[in-house]
């Protein structure tokens, strides 16, 4: 009997901790491509290939012309899936062979990335980025990117490091949340009137839901630095 409860016992905590892996493991959806020219991004996983591309069989980059010239990486799909576009593979038309068209069907294959700048919101072009502001200017945030795969879960959050160390992620009045779309949006305007004086840096980083997450696609640091106005007094003699 003891033997028994024993097992039992053992099942029961490997079970319990799978269902704990479940719910840890955030859950990634495979995204569909059906038509010729989409663009696809390294670091994508389970890539789901149907309508203009049903049949493909291999996904090819040629070194130069079309079905002219010599293939220089080929990306196999299985059973119409690819189950991860790795890095450190030629960017560029991948053309779809074994589709009804395979010299004219393709899809582009691109590095994501995400961009940051801190501006002053009054013209939303001048950088501030390494520089003093005064704690009355008000600021913008340009976060933007070139995915545009139309996914909920490629969202990017801004993180700001305060002088004291914390970080957060809404700041002078503002959400700092991003949806990737593919273009550039302006988060603003950014009030200085709580900041405290010293350095602040920030960083656009693709939230854990998104495949880009953790794969060194978050964007640049950018640094900022609120002053205290200082006014002077002439005393007389």
């Amino acid at each position: 009997m003891l033997m028994v409860s024993e097992r039992m016992m053992f099942r029961v905590v490997v079970i319990t901790a799978f269902l704990v892996t479940l719910v840890a493991a955030p859950a990634t959806a495979a995204r569909t491509i059906t038509e010729n020219g989409t663009n696809v991004f390294v670091g994508e996983e389970n890539l789901v290939f149907g309508g203009d591309f049903a049949g493909t069989s291999q996904l090819v980059h040629y070194a130069g012309e079309v079905a002219g010239s010599p293939i220089d990486k080929s990306i196999a799909v299985t059973a119409g899936m690819v189950g991860s576009l790795n890095g450190g593979i030629p960017t560029g038309c991948y053309y779809a062979v074994g589709s009804a068209y395979p010299d004219l069907t393709y899809v582009s294959i691109q590095n994501p990335e995400v961009t940051l700048d801190v501006v002053l919101d009054n013209s939303r072009i001048d950088s501030v980025n390494g520089k003093s502001v005064t704690r009355n200017t008000e600021l913008a945030f340009k976060v933007g990117s070139n995915v545009d795969t139309g996914d909920v879960s490629d969202m990017v959050t801004i993180e700001v490091t305060l002088p004291n160390g914390g970080v957060v992620t809404d700041f002078g009045g503002q959400s700092l949340r991003y949806q990737a779309n593919g273009s550039t949006r302006f988060i603003g305007p950014i009030s200085l009137n709580r900041a405290t004086a010293g350095t602040y840096t920030t960083i656009a980083k693709w939230n854990r839901s998104s495949d880009f997450s953790g794969k060194g696609c978050d964007s640049r640091p950018v640094t900022f630095e609120p002053k205290f106005a200082t006014s002077l007094k002439f005393l007389r003699l």
